[in-house]
């Protein structure tokens, strides 16, 4: 029980860093959009960060259970869930840039 909360816990430190390390990208690729257009796009950005690095970190504790059951070693077990899962919650980070600039682009034309 306490690998997977280590590995819930940095799992979720990774996605989340690399998240506010992305966010300086959406802020450039937001760069010409009105404030009020380019609110709804850092919220749903925010929004959807945040989920997904609780989302990838829960995979992450879930995928350690059948590693500990095959009785690897813990720590290896923990080091190779956190990489594996921070890369997945990473690409799908970025993912979140392009939805978050569509959602802008609505919210502009919308009007």
């Amino acid at each position: 029980m306490t690998a997977k909360i280590v590995t819930f816990g940095l799992t979720f430190l990774i996605s989340a860093a690399i998240g506010a390390g992305l966010f300086v990208v959406l802020i450039i690729v937001l760069n010409g959009f009105s404030e009020r257009d380019a609110n709804w796009a850092i919220g749903v950005y925010i929004g959807g960060a945040f989920l997904l690095s609780a989302i990838v970190s829960a995979l992450a504790a879930f995928a350690l259970g059948p590693m500990l059951k095959r009785e690897m070693n813990p720590f290896v077990s923990i080091a190779l869930a956190v990489v594996v899962f921070s890369v997945i919650g990473g690409i799908l980070t970025t993912g979140l840039i392009f939805v978050s600039a569509l959602v802008a682009e609505i919210v502009r034309t919308s009007r």
